[in-house]
């Protein structure tokens, strides 16, 4: 890959540099007292709010007096579809922008990998998940129980596709960070604690030419296995939630609408995540203009195709005017009209008319607004996606969200921050062979008096 003359730096050697080393600081050293403070604060923060969770559902809710509370099962329904398929979709992303071979994809692929160590809160989401479907049907709302998927059955394609998605990126994430653990291990001073820690996570790495050529191949089968489960799983989410629900309701492209949503959502995480990353390497210059640009673009063509699949989806309902389907769909937009409005302007207007000026998607302030609004209008997706179907059989004020319900959505929310306050300690938020990769893509060498350009790109991972 690489000539005697040295006419491009190995990626290791970039790796090593100062300057790309800064992600290898943040797990190194320790924290100033101030940033530390921070984040004692933030992290205490969050697990009150996962506390504060667990107590409305168990202690409000399931073991209380508000049992038969159709808004609150509904609420927290919401909240953790809207959550997994964020996490999800993050890894589906990274997973895309290899397979598409991204030029710009290495300082954002480790950041979007570590969603899925959101998938480590299982043990605890799952039978809130359980609970939740079981609350929500015990009240009597559909002809659930004479469904075709029977009581076992979504519980159970729920948990086997949502945790192959899961485990496909934990292996992703895992194979892509073993030279960063190595490099690590190498740092470290010996007899540390660091040493130990990363010795056994970097475990047989040694940088030899067969062990890049088999984690190249390796990525390449796992960005398959990835793309694939995530369909898998949003399309049983999709289905379960939405179709399972209303006895007479035909349509299947909830489906496709699940997939994109998740994905557009990934594309407004992944905004926010380079902006704070940004400000916690203070500025050097491994996110930057070229990445918004790309992101709105991304977020432009995402926002087009929600479009066309929403319009779809109504216009199936009108066309056919079947009484059942109908009422559904009035239920969505002539009783929750501001809601409506909320996920057309954010998964509509938003991503795509923000985006299409460039000065505006290159500017890190106009893509985090733009990236609030669309988490804002997908929050409001969900919700209608989900809650209106049992709209004709409760009326509409008991359905609207109460404070216990906002309490377990910021609480699942504050356990994805947590996860990244808990990772970024141990796993470098930057991967540093793939930022040593990007450097060396490029370099100039006079010869005579021409300036010759030289590139060098890994090959497709298809070609693996």
């Amino acid at each position: 890959m690489f000539d005697n003359d040295n006419i491009l730096t190995s990626p290791r050697s970039i790796a090593l540099s100062v300057d790309a080393s800064s992600p290898l600081q943040l797990v190194l050293d320790e924290p100033q007292q101030s940033r530390l403070t921070k984040l004692r604060l933030m992290t205490l923060i969050c697990v009150g709010l996962v506390l504060a969770a667990g107590v409305a559902i168990y202690g409000y809710a399931y073991f209380g007096h508000h049992r038969n509370d159709p808004s609150f099962w509904h609420i927290s329904l919401v909240s953790l579809l809207f959550w997994i398929g964020l996490s999800q979709g993050m890894v589906a992303l990274s997973a895309l922008l290899r397979i598409t071979h991204a030029s710009w994809r290495y300082p954002l692929n480790r950041l979007l990998d570590i969603g899925s160590l959101f998938g480590l809160w299982g043990p605890l989401l799952l039978p809130v998940l359980v609970i939740t479907r079981r609350q929500i049907y015990a009240l009597g709302s559909s002809d659930y129980r004479d469904n075709v998927w029977r009581l076992s059955g979504p519980i159970f394609w729920d948990a086997l596709t949502i945790g192959t998605a899961f485990l496909a990126g934990w292996m992703l994430l895992y194979l892509t960070s073993l030279p960063d653990f190595a490099i690590l291990r190498d740092r470290a001073g010996e007899g540390s604690k660091e040493k130990k820690f990363y010795t056994r996570l970097a475990w047989f790495w040694r940088g030899s030419e067969h062990q890049w050529r088999v984690l190249r191949r390796a990525e390449g089968v796992l960005v398959v296995g990835i793309l694939t489960t995530f369909v898998g799983s949003q399309t049983v989410l999709g289905w379960d939630f939405q179709l399972a629900a209303a006895r007479n309701w035909d349509s299947s492209i909830f489906a496709p609408l699940y997939t994109l949503s998740s994905l557009l959502g990934a594309l407004a995480l992944a905004v926010l995540l380079m902006t704070i990353a940004n400000r916690i390497l203070r500025g050097r210059g491994f996110f930057n203009s070229e990445h918004y640009n790309n992101l709105g673009r991304f977020m432009v063509a995402i926002g087009l195709v929600w479009f066309y699949f929403r319009f779809c989806d109504y216009l199936t309902a009108w066309y056919g005017h079947l009484p059942e389907e109908w009422l559904i769909q009035q239920s969505r937009t002539s009783t929750f009209p501001v809601l409506v409005l909320l996920m057309i302007i954010g998964c509509f207007g938003a991503p795509v008319f923000g985006n299409m000026i460039p000065a505006i998607r290159k500017q890190p302030w106009a893509s985090c607004t733009i990236s609030l609004l669309v988490l804002v209008g997908l929050a409001a997706q969900r919700y209608l996606d989900t809650v209106p179907t049992f709209a004709p059989r409760y009326g509409t004020q008991a359905l609207l969200p109460t404070l216990p319900a906002i309490v377990v959505f910021f609480g699942i929310a504050a356990m994805f921050i947590l996860t990244y306050l808990l990772a970024i300690r141990y796993i470098p938020i930057i991967s540093w062979w793939g930022i040593g990769k990007s450097q060396t893509r490029i370099a100039q060498r006079k010869m005579g008096n021409t300036i010759v350009t030289v590139m060098v790109e890994d090959p497709p991972l298809w070609e693996t």
